[in-house]
């Protein structure tokens, strides 16, 4: 299960579609159905609030160990157009040439559009370790 892409309406219709399918098939027993129900809504903002804590410790670590700041212009832009939220995803190169580094999907904080600057914060031990920050 990938905790990245969690969309919380689409759980929240799987979770009326199983309280419906609960009540049809035990229609006698409502309490034992609304604690299942709680049950799998207290599941469900776990699997969300676990996901923010993931995220954020990711992004925590890589900021400690990624600390050379190196300037980038994106090549290509994708946006996900079915999400709740603008997501995209991007390819930009290093402006002294050579590297490409594509990035996680994230959400647009700000406007972007190729062409735009990005700050690439890279390991000076590892090139392959490195953070893009969209804040400019």
């Amino acid at each position: 299960m990938d905790l990245n892409n969690i969309d919380l309406k689409k759980l929240l219709i799987k979770l009326c579609i199983v309280l419906i399918i609960l009540l049809l098939y035990h229609p006698g027993n409502l309490l034992l159905v609304s604690l299942i129900v709680v049950i799998l809504f207290l599941c469900a903002v776990l699997l969300l609030l676990l996901k923010d804590h993931i995220c954020s410790n990711k992004c925590i670590k890589m900021k400690k160990i990624c600390t050379k700041p190196l300037k980038a212009t994106i090549i290509q832009l994708k946006r996900e157009p079915e999400a709740e939220f603008d997501y995209i995803t991007f390819t930009c190169k290093l402006d002294s040439g050579g590297r490409v580094y594509e990035s996680d999907q994230m959400e647009e904080t700000r406007s972007v559009e190729v062409g735009d600057k990005v700050t690439v914060y890279v390991n000076p031990d590892n090139y392959n370790d490195y953070y893009i920050d969209l804040m400019q």
